[in-house]
């Protein structure tokens, strides 16, 4: 990647049928599923079903103005390198996180985001803090806790690579030049209790902005810096994720659920506009914080605009 450098002066059953609920990302981006469908698998379907190989979800605390965050980039990068197709990475810029979150002076983009302040707040309790952090499928470090420094995201990776899950997710988008349908299809390959909930995040690759980096052994803005795996809107309702067969405490083996959501991409008055062609949908189940378990079942992603 071409670098240029300034030197520092100082983010089948149908259930429900028509179960309509609206939400406004954001940009401004809206969402809607009117779709619920549940079924059980029965017969070879069922005796056939296996799990899928665990895919972890990190979603990085991090911060244009951050010197130190590029490395925490770098991890990551070579961490989905690694493990090709297993690794579902969110870059959250965290609204009130402070000058190190905020946009160097001269950028085209503020990534900042009240929903990335949120979800901090939802899984740990407060303002993340300090960054680069992340949270590695929401289930805490031994020695970090929730929030997970860098020096640790490999190893917790690999352990979480090996899971045991109990769902399978499989996501898939297409986009008509106005609006994107998402189809999110969960399976239960073991029986699970509880509540659990579903998140769709739009990420976007290939914007080129200014960014504090001090991997040169000294603190500069890159002007041409590559941002990957961006935050830019939430589709699903809540930073909580949107609960989904509530009214089943016990999923059974085999039970399958499908949603279908229909979103509008944002428009961000003032800044470039959101590419569809560099965007994926990255989708988890997760528990939903009950005793405080917030622990990701399994995640996904697809392209917006389909395969």
């Amino acid at each position: 990647m071409k670098k240029a450098l300034l030197p520092i002066c100082a983010g089948i059953l149908l259930l429900a049928g028509c179960k309509e609920q609206d939400g406004i990302g954001l940009y401004g981006g809206t969402a809607m599923h009117s779709t619920d469908t549940t079924y059980m698998l029965t017969g070879a379907s069922l005796a056939s079903l296996t799990t899928d190989p665990h895919q972890v979800l990190v979603e990085e605390f991090t911060g244009q103005s951050c010197a130190n965050c590029p490395s925490g980039h770098d991890i990551l990068e070579g961490q989905d390198t690694t493990h090709p197709g297993r690794l579902n990475y969110i870059g959250l810029y965290e609204s009130g996180g402070g000058s190190f979150t905020e946009p160097p002076p001269g950028s085209a983009n503020d990534f900042e985001s009240i929903i990335a302040h949120n979800i901090g707040v939802y899984v740990s309790g407060g303002l993340v803090g300090s960054i680069p952090s992340a949270l590695i499928d929401r289930v805490p470090d031994v020695s970090d806790g929730i929030l997970v420094g860098k020096g640790n995201w490999i190893t917790d990776i690999t352990t979480r690579m090996a899971n045991a899950d109990s769902v399978n997710l499989s996501i898939s988008s297409s986009y008509n030049g106005a609006t994107a349908t998402i189809i999110a299809t969960v399976t239960y390959t073991q029986p699970v209790a509880g509540t659990q909930n579903l998140t769709l995040d739009l990420v976007e690759d290939s914007i080129y902005d200014y960014q504090s980096d001090d991997r040169t052994g000294h603190s500069v803005i890159d002007i041409n810096y590559l941002f990957t795996n961006v935050f830019r809107d939430m589709i699903t309702l809540s930073p909580q994720g949107d609960a989904f067969l509530d009214s089943l405490n016990l999923k059974e083996k085999g039970r399958v659920f499908r949603r279908i959501y229909t979103y509008a991409l944002p428009t961000i008055t003032g800044h470039p506009a959101i590419k569809p062609a560099h965007c994926r949908v990255v989708g988890f189940v997760s528990m939903n914080g009950a005793g405080g378990n917030f622990e990701i079942m399994q995640s996904a992603q697809t392209k917006l605009m389909g395969p």
